[in-house]
């Protein structure tokens, strides 16, 4: 609340103050005794108009509006030749701290503002309607709607639709790549079966080794069948590793079969760990959806009003 107002060089006035009662104060006197100058010179202090220098008294160079606010701050609403300018005093600070703005057009600083707390609502001139009893039933309902707030709550209530719609789309879609992944999960009900058949593989590369050390093992004897071979002339000497070179050869082929099926069961290892890694990335993806699925889903269901407990 404005509790004292001081005015120099201001229209008729060189100085006048003025100390306000709390609650209804009223300024009597006769006509051009100066009353709208002084309810003028609060609304060029609180508002910043009118604008110009018509109202600076012929005399003076410049002039000075001061209103100190519940004694606890001092606005002064000062124009000179050169300078337009308000400040702002902290009347319970000791430093005396000062704080200055430049007067911008018809603009107010937010700090000078956020002391007065005045609006144009607060200043009616002789002229002026008056307030909403004059007014159209349109103007009346535009003050109140800005009042109650009714604009923010339609349009928050219409951002709110908005966002409930796009959530409901994003839990929709959600829901179908969870059934689109869970029927792709059906796929790989076999686990158990697939386990057990890496375990098989395993046993059976085991073998293939050994079957490979035995080959490594044949071959050296074949090599050493040969040189006796070439070294002996007795016919039955020959005959008799003759015959255990085509057992080993039989046996080389028979290996060559068993590194065959190694291949195979190698081949079948690696497409088994594929599928155990396409199973790994199914499911981490469909965890990573059903969080996504529950911290989407409102805790209170939108459609039905009960509220649903988040799966862990």
């Amino acid at each position: 609340m404005i509790s004292r107002l001081t005015i120099e060089n201001f229209q008729s006035y060189r100085r006048a103050e003025i100390e306000f009662d709390p609650g209804v104060n009223v300024i009597i006197g006769p006509t051009d005794a100066g009353k709208s100058a002084i309810a003028r010179s609060i609304k060029w202090a609180a508002r910043n108009r009118p604008r110009g220098t018509d109202f600076r008294s012929d005399w003076a160079k410049e002039c000075t509006v001061k209103l100190d606010v519940d004694e606890e701050y001092r606005i002064i609403r000062q124009r000179t030749k050169s300078e337009n300018l308000y400040k702002l005093i902290d009347l319970n600070d000791s430093n005396g701290a000062e704080m200055e703005f430049k007067a911008v057009a018809s603009e107010v600083p937010d700090e000078i503002q956020n002391v007065l707390k005045l609006e144009d609502l607060n200043f009616q001139t002789q002229i002026d309607p008056f307030f909403m009893l004059q007014s159209s039933p349109g103007e009346v309902a535009r003050f109140l709607n800005e009042i109650a707030g009714l604009q923010e709550i339609d349009t928050v209530s219409k951002n709110l639709d908005k966002y409930v719609k796009q959530k409901r789309s994003d839990q929709a879609s959600a829901e179908r790549q969870k059934h689109d992944l869970e029927k792709e999960l059906e796929k790989y009900q076999d686990l158990e079966q697939i386990e057990k058949n890496i375990r098989k593989a395993e046993k059976l590369e085991k073998r293939a080794k050994e079957y490979e050390d035995e080959i490594t093992w044949i071959q050296g004897k074949l090599s050493r069948i040969r040189d006796l071979e070439e070294r002996t002339k007795g016919k039955r000497k020959i005959k008799k590793a003759k015959l255990l070179i085509t057992k080993a050869s039989n046996f080389q082929k028979a290996a060559e079969e068993k590194g065959q099926e190694i291949r195979n069961i190698d081949k079948i290892s690696n497409q088994i760990a594929n599928k155990d890694a396409q199973i790994s990335k199914n499911k981490q993806e469909l965890t990573k959806l059903e969080k996504q699925f529950w911290a989407n889903m409102p805790k209170i269901c939108p459609l039905c009003g009960c509220a649903h407990k988040e799966e862990k």
